[in-house]
């Protein structure tokens, strides 16, 4: 069969998206467990850790030493690295009792603010200096405000009867500076020389607290019901909005300057999430229709550009559309993670679920300045489909905690991802911005290779669990959409074959290191070759096109002047047509016309041809048995470049030495004719 491929590429420029790619990788740890809890960076691309410790660690990732050791339990320690991930200084929190790692974050003048919570006596200048708080209760908290050197600048701390713990900060688009923390009992929220008291409603209530970056307060909101309430998202728009989200049992209640809001649920565990302006004024809270066994807020971003995600753990398929209409996300394992997508008054878009057999957890999430998603998971003890949509995408677990980092866009679409993973435990607790790049920070076991593409960066822990901190750069690829246009059939660059209409993205490999994402817009046109017959004629099916008519029996030669759409032949023969429609050409079956009467005898499936594509082994399996069947193939030139014979057998191998690429088989017996398309691969 003749055939003409004719390929048409526009290239339209519209998407931009990123690849994540190794720079490197830190570690921090001793002979016992050691974690990162809370990373960032600075204005001037230096990456800032917050983690524990226990006994003797070393906190220098090169080949020197530079180590710590706890005065208690557990003790907080600090980093500064280099843009490199170099060692530049390391702090030590700590004091006799037990210590907790809130979260770290520096402002626009490279200052650097540090949470955290102790149970006894501790020192919370991480220099050579010494600054003692005591909690009053059970457990206090601080926030300290440190310079590029680490130096202490000023000291900030809650007490409270109970106790009182830390957690987020946050800062706004004005310089203010905003803490979170969980609290129970009578707390004075307010660090300075006058009083905020608050009082929890139920075990453990949420708090807020808003300070200029001097540390004088400014006001303070909390939140709470009978029960523990959990907040573990907090996000600051552009414009001075606050969104939180997180987990209440039952109902709670939101205690601001104007009064209280309740927002009710139903018995159990719930999701929420709530907005106040700049000033603490209450908006809204509204709860997220996600029901069953204790889902979990893991946290909560927006994009700018009016849309909030929520990355929540979950256990049930529960109806998360509070309309008429039912939006019910699978049910995979013993939990599975998901992204909730609302507007910013709360009002469902949509959502996309993951999972696996067993357990898996949302972690963190970042949203990029083209609104696409980056989503932290972890999951455990068994593999995960990360491929929300129809396709899957499985990640193989190999220890215990595995993690990933994957990609989505806005309506969750995956869009690449990677996996780190060893034989231990590895897990990822948080991620940041950092001059473009991505910073990772958690805890590994054993042996990790933390540069997921084709190189080696492997990284051993000393102890049972160390800390690390990764950057990824993320590569400002131009990428694009492509139209193409083929005839009949599109050959892909991976060797697979398209014979209809459909979109191919693709990743495409560069030598700096950053993939591209290409688009391409497959339109495939394929020309009617389908034959009628009369009494004493042959046409065509098609009313429009360029035809030509064909001899079967002399290798496909042309019919002088036989180029309309109808053909009379008045001798026996076999004949085909060759129809070309938009540049697109192919040719029918052959019809054999036996003494002026036109006899249709369309060949199917007589002989059948495998394995398709080959590498050259191919076998002919046959019906029946050919007493002389003719095998010809042919190239793309049109070209002969194999000929052979089928007979006495039913079926016929062949040993074909030729380059990879496709060609037409043609199969001759008894002026029947038989011929399809094969792809000879390297």
């Amino acid at each position: 069969m003749n055939f003409k491929l004719g390929i048409f590429i526009l290239f339209v420029f519209t998407i931009h998206l990123h690849a994540q790619n190794y720079q490197w990788a830190a570690k921090a740890g001793g002979s016992n467990g050691d974690w990162i809890y809370s990373v960032t960076g600075d204005d001037s691309g230096y990456v800032y850790s917050l983690g524990l410790f226990q006994g003797k660690a070393d906190f220098n990732p090169g080949t020197d030493t530079s180590n710590k050791t706890s005065r208690g339990s557990t003790d907080i320690f600090i980093t500064k690295l280099s843009p490199t991930g170099n060692l530049v200084w390391v702090g030590h929190i700590g004091g006799v009792g037990t210590e907790t790692a809130g979260q770290i974050h520096s402002d626009g003048s490279g200052n650097i603010y540090v949470s955290g919570t102790y149970s006894a006596a501790i020192d919370v200048d991480p220099g050579p200096g010494n600054y003692t708080l005591k909690p009053r209760g059970t457990y206090g908290n601080f926030l300290i405000k440190l310079s590029r050197k680490g130096e202490l600048i000023w000291v900030r701390h809650t007490l409270c009867d109970e106790d009182i713990h830390a957690h987020h900060i946050r800062f706004d688009n004005r310089g203010n500076l905003y803490t979170s923390g969980m609290f129970s009992g009578t707390a004075n929220l307010n660090p300075g020389p006058d009083s905020f008291i608050a009082k929890s409603t139920g075990y453990h209530d949420y708090y807020i607290a808003k300070f200029d970056t001097a540390g004088t307060f400014k006001w303070a909101i909390t939140m709470g019901g009978n029960n523990d309430d959990y907040m573990n998202g907090f996000y600051i728009s552009e414009t001075g909005s606050i969104y939180i989200g997180g987990n209440f049992y039952d109902t709670t209640h939101f205690y601001h300057k104007a009064g209280t809001d309740t927002l009710n649920g139903e018995i159990g565990w719930q999701c929420f999430i709530a907005k106040f302006n700049e000033d603490g004024k209450f908006i809204f809270a509204k709860r997220l229709l996600v029901t069953g066994a204790a889902p979990n807020v893991a946290d909560l971003e927006g994009d700018g550009r009016g849309n909030i995600y929520l990355a929540i753990d979950y256990r049930d398929s529960s109806d998360l559309d509070p309309g008429p209409g039912v939006f019910k996300l699978p049910v995979y394992g013993a939990l599975d993670a998901m992204v909730y997508k609302s507007d910013t008054s709360g009002n469902f878009i949509t959502a996309w679920g993951i999972g696996g057999t067993f357990y898996d957890f949302a972690q963190d999430l970042l949203i990029d300045k083209n609104g696409q998603i980056y989503f932290l998971g972890l999951f455990r003890n068994a593999d995960i489909d990360i491929d929300p949509g129809p396709g899957k995408t499985i990640l193989t677990n190999k220890g215990n905690d595995d993690f990933f980092l994957a990609k989505y866009s806005a309506n969750g679409k995956l869009l690449r991802y990677k996996v780190i993973q060893s034989a231990g435990d590895d897990g990822a607790r948080t991620m940041r911005w950092n001059q473009g790049n991505i910073l990772i920070a958690g805890y590994f076991e054993s042996t990790v290779d933390f540069d997921p593409g084709p190189l080696v960066s492997n990284v051993k822990s000393t102890g049972s669990q160390d800390g690390f901190v990764l950057q990824w750069n993320i590569c400002n690829s131009i990428n694009g959409n492509s139209q193409t246009n083929a005839c009949k059939y599109y050959l892909h660059s991976d060797g697979k074959i398209y014979k209809n209409d459909t979109t191919i993205g693709e990743f495409l490999s560069s030598v700096s290191g950053c993939d591209s994402f290409h688009l391409i817009d497959l339109k495939v046109t394929k020309p009617d070759t389908q034959i009628n017959s009369g009494i004493d004629i042959l046409y065509a099916h098609a009313d429009t096109g360029i035809f030509q008519w064909l001899w079967c029996d002399s290798a496909m030669r042309v019919v002088p002047n036989k180029f309309q759409s109808f053909f009379i032949y008045d001798k026996p023969g076999s004949f085909a047509l060759k129809i070309t429609q938009n540049n697109c050409s192919d040719t029918s079956s052959c019809y054999f016309i036996l003494a002026g009467i036109n006899v249709r005898d369309i060949v199917k499936n007589q002989a059948h041809i495998f394995p398709n594509p080959t590498t050259g082994k191919l076998q002919i399996a046959f019906q029946y048995i050919p007493k002389n069947a003719e095998i010809i193939l042919w190239n793309q030139s049109g070209q002969k470049v194999f000929e052979g014979k089928a007979e006495n057998a039913y079926s016929t191998n062949l040993n074909l030495h030729l380059a990879a690429g496709i060609y037409t088989i043609q199969i001759t017996e008894s002026h029947v004719q038989q011929s399809q398309l094969l792809l000879v691969q390297p």
